[in-house]
């Protein structure tokens, strides 16, 4: 029952037709990059767990930032114990 989206680079080429399609995402694997396609995303589809994942040049600061990110440990695995958040979003940043 968990409707899960992974989507790829380049972000900026997500029309908002394309984005409407996806309907409700309940858990969203992005690349670290691109802040403002980052934004939109997340504004059309508020996921309930987002996994930022590191693209060739890492993770962008700003994205970090627009993500409620900063400062949070980079993590190799995550297991979800439980339920995923019933309100609010919880983000899980992998590293390299």
């Amino acid at each position: 029952g968990v409707k899960c989206a992974f989507l790829s680079s380049p972000l900026d080429g997500w029309s908002e037709e394309a984005v409407a399609q996806l309907g409700t995402v309940d858990l969203l694997v992005l690349p670290g990059e691109n802040a403002k396609a980052i934004q939109k995303l997340l504004d059309a589809l508020d996921p309930r767990l987002l996994f930022l994942i590191p693209s060739k040049d890492g993770i962008d600061r700003e994205v970090l930032k627009i993500c409620g990110a900063e400062g949070k440990e980079h993590v190799s695995e995550f297991k979800l114990k439980g339920a995923l958040p019933v309100e609010g979003r919880e983000v899980v940043v992998f590293g390299v």
